[in-house]
């Protein structure tokens, strides 16, 4: 299944991508409401489920989120940075098809991690 779609309308080439999003639910002072509404006012039509995965050997609830964007990586990973302060997460892992990242809070000075897939919850799992 291709991750790229390529729109037609005779101007614009922008490249599409399906972005996938896991944000921990066990210390986010938010609820799976409020989450999902306030991620709905950022992205337009984006799917949500919750399901378990593991962060640092331990297991947690977590917020799914799926979505097409023509956004770069980068700027989508800024906006998931401040993403990180309300939801008071250590950092969130993003996904764009190609390549993936934990994004931290603007202000984090802990130790930081690489993004491995192996404990990335995609959407279609």
């Amino acid at each position: 299944m291709p991750n790229t779609t390529y729109p037609i309308d005779g101007v614009s080439a922008k490249i599409i991508k399906t972005i996938t999003v896991n944000i921990g639910l066990e210390n986010n002072p938010m609820s799976v409401d409020q989450l999902t509404y306030s991620l709905t006012s950022l992205f337009a039509n984006p799917k949500f489920k919750v399901t378990e995965s593991e962060y640092l050997g331990a297991f947690e609830s977590t917020l799914v989120m799926e979505f097409q964007s023509s956004n770069s990586f980068d700027y989508l990973k800024s906006v998931f940075s401040g993403v990180c302060v309300p939801t008071e997460q250590e950092c969130i892992a993003i996904h764009d098809g190609d390549e993936g990242a934990l994004v931290y809070p603007p202000d984090y000075d802990g130790e930081k991690y690489d993004f491995n897939d192996e404990f990335f919850v995609h959407f279609f799992n």
